[in-house]
């Protein structure tokens, strides 16, 4: 098994079996994992503010157009929109923290509006906890979705 963490404002791809794509902790911010089974294909990508609204070299560190641009690379490497299962994570907030809080609500609301702009249904999530950090991940070979809580010892199904 090989793990490729994902950061923030970015995206991974893969078709290689052994692979688990992860993000690092999640809080406010937003991972979306996407599988299709049949090509064997999965694509993980992580997102830290809702929307763009000045100009910035790195569109992934937005939800907005970074969404867009995640789902244009996912389909032109293969994927049926048909096939895909969805999971979510993160958009939560530490707990006392309005600003964090804040944010992560709206993080969650622009990556499900845009999936239901887009009608792509949501396998899995574990979203808006106000609690520790977690991560998500997908292994590419089987399409689980998991979480791991930071400081637990297991991952946990979504």
């Amino acid at each position: 098994m090989r793990e490729h963490i994902v950061d923030i404002g970015s995206y991974l791809l893969s078709s290689h079996l052994d692979d688990v794509l992860a993000t690092r902790s999640l809080v406010s911010n937003v991972a979306i994992c996407v599988h299709d089974q049949q090509r064997r294909l999965g694509g993980l990508f992580h997102f830290a503010l809702p929307e763009c609204t000045i100009s910035d070299n790195n569109p992934y560190l937005y939800g907005i157009p970074g969404l867009a641009l995640f789902f244009e690379a996912c389909y032109g490497a293969g994927m049926d929109p048909g096939r895909i299962r969805i999971g979510l994570a993160g958009g939560g907030g530490l707990p006392g923290n309005p600003v964090s809080s804040g944010l992560g609500s709206h993080n969650r609301r622009v990556l499900l509006d845009f999936l239901k702009k887009e009608r792509l249904p949501i396998a899995a999530a574990s979203l808006g906890q106000a609690a520790d950090a977690c991560s998500l991940r997908l292994h590419i070979g089987t399409g689980k979705i998991m979480t791991f809580r930071i400081g637990c010892s297991e991952e946990e199904p979504l």
